[in-house]
């Protein structure tokens, strides 16, 4: 499990862009989403880094937390 804060995820629709994104590449990815904190929780098998990098490809910027 991942935590990342994605500070540019204001709305239900950035949400959205950041699952599909990740979906393309790990169709059975999981991801919570706490647009108010702006947190996202992925549970995938790939790593930090890898999930950090697909979350600003989709155009957020991300830090852990």
């Amino acid at each position: 499990m991942v935590k990342l804060k994605v500070l540019s995820m204001n709305c239900k629709s950035c949400a959205h862009n950041i699952e599909d994104h990740l979906k393309e590449f790990d169709s059975k990815i999981s991801l919570d989403v706490d647009i108010q904190n702006k947190v996202i929780t992925v549970n995938s098998d790939y790593n930090l880094e890898q999930i950090k990098k697909l979350v600003e490809e989709a155009g957020y910027s991300a830090e852990l937390i």
